[in-house]
């Protein structure tokens, strides 16, 4: 849904990077304004084979980062991690692979935000994090945050 290239010039006091940071989060902004949930279903994994699409197809170069912002709970066909009442990690990971629904996400820096357990037991949440920690490491990824808040600390340079 976004994508730019800053470049690599951050400026004396870090002035172009900051001016290139608040574009970016006006475009996010003016993205989202319409953005409304009308879908009865989430599907995570599709959204991140599609990721994996994208990240693919640009030219080498960029730093690839994907902020997730979900409760995580895939719920499709494929795959439902939202209504189980014990969540097995293990067993929907396996499920996952079989269906060959692991995106290739190598090197890309993962933050999700959002990731509650609002109505559920802690114990789910810590399954269904287990869950996707998981599949982002077979994915080739690196979560360098998976949160309940739904903010985003400063990124890595």
């Amino acid at each position: 849904m976004l994508s730019a290239d800053v470049g690599g010039d951050e400026g004396y006091f870090h002035e172009r990077l900051t001016s290139a940071r608040q574009q970016l989060v006006r475009t996010w902004q003016r993205r989202i304004e319409h953005l409304h949930g009308a879908f009865s279903h989430s599907d995570i994994l599709g959204a991140l084979l599609l990721a994996d699409q994208l990240f693919h197809e640009r030219t080498s170069g960029w730093k690839d980062v994907l902020v997730i912002l979900s409760d995580m709970r895939q719920d499709t066909t494929d795959l439902n991690l939202e209504t189980p009442t014990k969540l097995d990690a293990r067993a929907a990971l396996g499920k996952t692979e079989k269906k060959d629904l692991i995106a290739r996400l190598r090197n890309v820096e993962v933050y999700v935000l959002g990731a509650d357990n609002a109505g559920r037991p802690i114990v789910y949440w810590k399954r269904l994090r287990e869950y996707w920690l998981e599949y982002f490491t077979k994915a080739g990824a690196r979560v360098e945050s998976y949160s309940v808040l739904r903010y985003l600390r400063e990124l890595k340079p």
